[in-house]
């Protein structure tokens, strides 16, 4: 009886898994997913009517349909919902586990659109971006299994190990042994480096590993390193991953200094910390104004050490950022072109309709901010507003400050390393500003993805830390 019902319950499975595959390329379900949902669901010590399991592994397949027609949502699911709020209503109400195939926080929105809020959750593919919105939402007591890739493997031998042995993957059992031991090693290490008798803070993701670090530059200047903590992942492929706040911002805030706020400055603070670190042999990323920092400090100072530069949509010369982003603000409605005219005229940057111009015009091509963010971009940080203020200028399209003349573009072939400039369509960094660095640095290849802002990274995580793994190790030496 009971194999009886196992294969019922595949056949189910792989009907849905075809339908699901046929209906969108992009959003397939492999066979281990699906073994390690039906196995989840049917093994782990509690009572489930036949229905609800098919309706719970199938519950995987619906971010292809919710982005696209509410009403497809049903084929799948609306089947069992009935059976599902029968079992709910009993009492004591039962647990639902769920096995999930996307690794955001839609699957809960769905969820919470059936009025189903009483589960623990089985993930396939598990991220700290989906623990936090389910902890957001008051989810805390969850259970995490998956089998999906390689992260999802390691994932499930450490919290279910008898569904790797049951799946009889050689390899994958392999795979899921090596990764725990690499993911046990994600440790975090925080300090301070004395610097111009203040103090920089700096975090290592990651243990002391053969290959070369990646330095993180990040933009501003004042902006701090907290959106490249989505990058820590990349310390899961054997490399220590460093970042930190430059000074004057985060936890290397400064303000009464308007002198520090210079290049030299945070040159100066960047050669000290390779030095305070031993960073004999990186790779350097630099962010928007990081990426600047970067390509001063690969020219001006020839550092040895370096494997590798990754110039994330930034650019060479303030003066063609400044005549792009004006070029951009043309394709606003007249009412925010003339608001931002008044403004760069008057040098009056607090009035409302300004204000509300310019926030339209980041939306649009720097990043919008919503909840779906992952939590250490929305998370509240010090701005260096001073450091902005006196270094940049009162806004993207206004260079007053100490970089208003920065320009290397004419000496971008004294880069003597690899350079991989990354860039969206919609971004800050237009593709011509990215186009001029690729056509300068005579190493360089250019990334360009489509529909993504000026935080990359952020809107195409999986695809940025992909591209940087392969490259990296193309250079690692």
């Amino acid at each position: 009886m009971e194999d009886q019902r196992m294969k019922s319950l595949l056949q189910r499975l792989n009907a849905a898994v075809t339908e699901n595959n046929a209906h969108d390329e992009k959003e397939t379900v492999d066979d281990h997913s699906a073994f390690a949902a039906l196995y989840v669901a049917e093994h782990l010590e509690y009572e489930c009517p036949e229905d609800v399991v098919a309706g719970c592994i199938c519950l995987n397949l619906l971010n292809t349909y919710v982005k696209q027609d509410d009403a497809k949502i049903g084929y799948f699911f609306k089947h069992y919902i009935e059976h599902i709020n029968a079992w709910l209503a009993q009492d004591p109400a039962p647990e639902i586990r769920f096995s999930v195939y996307k690794d955001n926080g839609q699957d809960l929105e769905i969820l919470e659109l059936y009025g189903i809020h009483q589960f623990s959750f089985h993930s396939v593919n598990v991220t700290q971006e989906l623990r936090d919105a389910s902890v957001e939402r008051g989810y805390a007591d969850l259970v995490w299994n998956g089998i999906r890739n390689q992260k999802a493997a390691m994932t499930l031998y450490r919290f279910l190990p008898e569904v790797i042995e049951l799946s009889e993957d050689k390899e994958l059992m392999q795979r899921a042994e090596e990764y725990a031991k690499i993911r046990e090693q994600r440790v975090v290490r925080e300090g301070y480096m004395p610097f111009l008798g203040h103090e920089t803070y700096y975090r290592i993701v990651g243990a002391a590993y053969d290959k070369p670090a990646l330095v993180l530059l990040h933009g501003g200047p004042g902006s701090t390193h907290n959106y490249f903590e989505v990058l820590d992942r990349l310390a899961d492929t054997g490399r220590p991953i460093v970042m930190y706040d430059q000074l004057g911002c985060g936890e290397s805030y400064v303000e009464g200094h308007p002198e520090l706020w210079t290049a030299e400055t945070w040159l100066e603070e960047l050669k000290t910390l390779r030095e305070y670190l031993g960073l004999k042999k990186i790779h350097l990323l630099g962010q928007s104004w990081g990426g600047m920092l970067a390509i001063k400090y690969l020219i001006d100072e020839q550092p040895e050490g370096i494997c590798s530069a990754i110039l994330s949509s930034t650019l060479s010369s303030s003066a063609l950022w400044a005549a792009e982003q004006h070029r951009l603000i043309s394709f606003l409605p007249e009412e925010d072109q003339e608001a931002i005219r008044q403004a760069e005229e008057t040098g009056n940057y607090s009035d409302r309709a300004y204000l509300a111009a310019n926030a339209r015009y980041m939306d649009l091509h720097a990043m919008h901010l919503s909840k779906k963010l992952p939590k250490c971009v929305r998370r509240q940080k010090r701005a260096g507003t001073e450091s902005y203020l006196t270094a940049w200028g009162p806004n993207e399209y206004s260079p007053t400050g100490t970089l208003k003349d920065f320009d290397y573009t004419d000496r971008l072939g004294e880069i003597n390393v690899p350079a991989l400039v990354i860039s969206g369509t919609n971004d800050l960094c237009t593709p011509l500003v990215a186009k001029t660095l690729y056509d300068g640095i005579r190493q360089a290849e250019w990334e360009l993805f489509p529909g993504c802002r000026h935080m990359v990274f952020v809107e195409e995580t999986d695809r940025y830390c992909r591209l940087l793994s392969a490259w990296m190790e193309r250079y690692d030496g």
